[in-house]
């Protein structure tokens, strides 16, 4: 059952203003943060595209077994099945399996604060602020800080843990006769559930766990825990086939750095073409690059709005006034912050790929011209043998 408390605060007029200005010099850094970030993201994407394109023009097939000697220091793609000679290994639990990698995650039964807060603007520019704080329990994989609670009397956590999340690789992981490195290693995925036998365990932790679910825990009576008992989870990587593209050096398959610096690493389940592979690694670099150009324009938009939110403040002794200017400040400031953002990407363009830019310019300044051009031509001519439209008959004489 959640514990809940709530606290009541009133802010007057002044309080109001001046923390606005506070807030102010905020946004504006927030708000010049966001031409860098848009600039670099530019360049980012670029690079990216640069070496994937580098990659996909050098990319050669390469045997998994017997090994080509020729391809030495070349970027490679090779299709195979992933395994690994020996068993990977939980030392700390005594867990092994026949997998390429194990991933262990300890979560802890802990105490969770849910912060609520509600504000009901007064009379005279003035605030009221009610916040809420509920207190439950439940499973995480991460240390919480009671010590930040609102509340902490009766909502204490502990402040160590005895065991830690892990991941555990087997060495090595072949492809054929070809070792792959960890970074490779690291992007198989398809893990599956592991469940630990209580038999494998050392003896100073047998006597404090139990099997639960397919998972260790230290509950005395899993179905109902107490704040700060453990749990232990498993979850091994399967021997499988994989698609690798990456540099073959010294019997193994590493990144391949291209000649701009950017690393080329690409992993994919089953027999993937290379050209699939770059493909999707194109695509990839597409979607994040909208993704950081529409971060980079909502913290363009959220500084200008908090830049600028003195300005309602200042209004909020005029009933509606204030609310209604805030609103009309975040309107322009989205159409600003769309505007800079654009001038700032077509900067960046220039700057990084200055022959694109200047065609997609001069297109666009055609589409323009042929658009006033189509604009200016006389209507066509009625065409021939229609007669003439008789004129509107007069109105009717006034009796």
């Amino acid at each position: 059952m959640a514990d809940v408390f709530s606290s009541e605060e009133n802010i007057g007029y002044g309080s109001r203003v001046k923390s606005s200005f506070g807030a102010a010099l905020v946004g504006l850094v927030m708000f010049a943060a966001a031409f860098p970030l848009h600039f670099w993201n530019e360049g980012r994407a670029v690079a990216e595209h640069r070496a994937l394109q580098e990659g996909a023009a050098a990319v050669v097939e390469a045997p998994t077994a017997p090994l080509d000697p020729a391809l030495e220091g070349k970027l490679v793609h090779a299709s195979a099945r992933a395994t690994a000679p020996q068993p990977v290994a939980d030392a700390q639990f005594g867990l092994s399996a026949q997998a390429l990698a194990l991933q262990r995650q300890v979560e802890m039964f802990q105490w969770r604060e849910h912060k609520k807060t509600r504000t009901e603007k007064k009379l005279g520019g003035g605030e009221r602020k009610i916040t809420e704080y509920r207190y439950d329990t439940g499973w995480d994989d991460e240390a919480i800080d009671s010590a930040r609670f609102e509340h902490r009397d009766g909502h204490e956590n502990p402040h160590s843990w005895p065991f830690s999340s892990a991941r555990f690789e087997a060495n090595p992981v072949r492809l054929g006769d070809l070792v792959l490195s960890s970074p490779f290693v690291g992007r198989i995925g398809g893990a599956e559930p592991l469940v630990p036998t209580l038999s494998a365990l050392p003896p100073n932790l047998g006597a404090s766990f139990q099997i639960d679910d397919g998972r260790l825990v230290t509950s005395k009576d899993p179905g109902k825990p107490q704040v700060g008992d453990l749990r232990v989870a498993w979850q091994r990587v399967p021997e499988q086939d994989v698609s690798v593209v990456g540099l073959q050096h010294n019997g193994g398959i590493e990144p391949y750095t291209a000649s701009n610096g950017r690393q080329i690493a690409l992993l994919d389940a089953g027999a993937v073409p290379a050209a699939k592979m770059f493909q999707a690694a194109e695509a990839r670099n597409t979607r994040l690059t909208w993704l950081l150009r529409a971060a980079g324009a909502f913290l363009m938009w959220l500084g200008l709005t908090m830049a600028l939110g003195w300005i309602g403040r200042v209004l909020d002794f005029i009933p509606f006034l204030g609310s209604l200017v805030e609103t009309g400040v975040s309107i322009v400031a989205a159409l600003v912050a769309l505007v800079l953002s654009a001038l700032t990407i077509a900067v960046a363009w220039f700057y990084y790929r200055p022959v694109v830019a200047v065609a997609l310019i001069a297109l666009a300044l055609g589409g323009v011209l042929l658009l006033r051009r189509r604009a200016r031509r006389p209507p066509p001519p009625p065409a021939a043998g229609l007669p003439p439209m008789a004129p509107p008959p007069p109105p009717p004489a006034a009796t």
